[in-house]
């Protein structure tokens, strides 16, 4: 498997992504349901039908009548409601029938507690931070399942290339064994020389069997982010391309405070806190409102004309009012009072968070600016120690045949060129997981990885129905 597509199969199947495109179910219809908040709502809120009889002639009768209704809210805080009605009478056994219909328009617009364009929108423009947030939330939940299988992946490869290591550094052991019998063999070396080696043997067999069982975790850690039985074992095909990057601090600076997700979450909650106190003022101002009503109703014929020349009759009923509420109980005067208070108090904790959050992102990018230059210079010392590593060795081996060295000395280099082959591994997966977390810091993973947000599997591919 590749690391692409061991990204592929987490985003696909991960637990905790699963959860998250479930959660964004529930969120995506919020935000439709908050889309329509200015569309006209239509509803059928009375349907009746009515039996009776006449107690002097005894003639039986029908009363039918409907009652539909159609509200629309305004951007200003006001509201416009339809109430069209049909009334009609049916008398059994005559061929009678009486029917009637009219249509009451009623305008209502706050002009200080609850009205002007901010506060009419309040509710919308809340949805819609909210959303952000929840995309933001959902964009983090990736970013940090592609950083996590990133870095198991490349455990997986470390745990391989160390059990590699400590096999080659056991077969260096056992032919140095083989050369400290030809030397006793031909006098120039005493068996009991021979022990540092057995020694050196049993400890590198001790160090393969170690780096076995932390292949074997590294493995089973994997299979947990890939969601895979652990019967199976994910063998990675890409070996560790080191490709130095050159990181700026100001350009990554610049980058974490367009994508950063903890740092635009502090920026979403100030805007939310900012609606909350506006409307928290807004609600201790005195409800004064306009309304406005014209109604008309007619029977037969006039009935249709009701609903055709409403505009242009002037036989309707209109009314225009002016309604003022001022609240003089002290309970509701501090209850107003305690809720500014409180969102005020609010307003500056997210300020707070905010700036909070803006150190705690300056030093988390310059921490991950310092780890990847950090993590190239490492590399190349890394490098320069295995080579002298594997010239000494080579050198102390020759010294050893012509008897010219010891067991000891050499079992030392042996494990000096151990340690630099680990090193150098290390210092490899150091630096790559460097940049991991480096875009991840910068909340760039998704750009990184060619993720598009809007195309990750959602509820269509959930067996879901909101």
């Amino acid at each position: 498997m590749t690391l692409s597509e061991a990204v592929a199969r987490a985003l696909g199947d991960n637990p905790s992504l699963v959860n998250a495109r479930l959660a964004r179910v529930l969120d995506r219809y919020d935000l439709d349901e908050a889309r329509q908040w200015f569309l006209p709502q239509f509803s059928f809120g009375r349907l009746r039908g009515e039996r009776y009889r006449n107690a002097v002639t005894g003639d039986a009768s029908w009363d039918l009548s409907a009652g539909p209704s159609l509200d629309l809210r305004l951007p200003t805080g006001g509201s416009v409601s339809v109430v069209p009605g049909w009334t009609a009478t049916v008398d059994e056994g005559v061929d009678t029938w009486q029917d009637g219909a009219g249509v009451t328009i009623t305008v209502s617009q706050p002009l200080l507690r609850g009205g002007g364009l901010r506060a009419g929108r309040a509710p919308v423009r809340l949805a819609h931070l909210a959303e952000e947030g929840n995309l933001l939330r959902f964009k983090a939940a990736i970013m940090d399942v592609v950083t996590a299988v990133v870095r198991a992946y490349r455990a997986v490869i470390e745990a391989e290339l160390a059990v590699d290591i400590n096999e080659r550094s056991l077969e260096r052991a056992r032919e140095t064994l083989e050369v400290n019998r030809l030397l006793v063999q031909t006098g120039r070396m005493a068996r009991q020389d021979m022990t540092q080696t057995q020694a050196n043997i049993a400890d590198r067999e001790l160090g393969v069997v170690e780096s076995q069982i932390r292949l074997d975790d590294a493995r089973r850690d994997l299979n947990v982010l890939l969601d895979i039985g652990g019967g199976v074992q994910v063998a990675p095909t890409e070996s560790l391309a080191v490709e130095p990057v050159l990181v700026d601090l100001d350009l990554s600076r610049e980058t974490a405070r367009q994508n950063h997700t903890a740092y635009l979450q502090a920026l979403l909650n100030v805007s939310r806190n900012e609606i909350y106190l506006m409307l928290a003022r807004n609600q201790g101002l005195w409800d004064l409102s306009l309304n406005a009503s014209t109604s008309y109703t007619g029977s037969g014929d006039e009935a249709g004309a009701a609903f055709r020349d409403l505009g242009r009759r002037t036989d309707g009923d209109y009314r225009v009012s002016l309604s003022l509420s001022i609240p003089i109980s002290g309970a509701e005067s501090r209850r107003l009072r305690r809720q500014r208070l409180s969102a005020e108090l609010s307003m500056r904790q997210a300020e707070n968070s905010l700036a909070s959050a803006s150190r705690e992102m300056e030093i988390a990018v310059r921490n991950a600016v310092r780890a990847v230059e950090t993590g190239v210079r490492r590399l190349e010392l890394a490098q320069s120690a295995l080579t002298l590593a594997e010239e000494k060795l080579e050198l102390e081996r020759g010294k050893l045949r012509l008897g010219l060295s010891s067991n000891f000395r050499l079992a030392e280099f042996q494990t000096d060129l151990l340690n630099a082959q680990v090193g150098e591994l290390r210092a490899k997966i150091g630096y790559l997981n460097a940049v991991t977390s480096h875009d991840r810091t910068l909340g760039t993973v998704l750009e990184s990885w060619g993720i598009d947000i809007d195309l990750a599997p959602t509820e269509a591919t959930l067996d879901v129905q909101p």
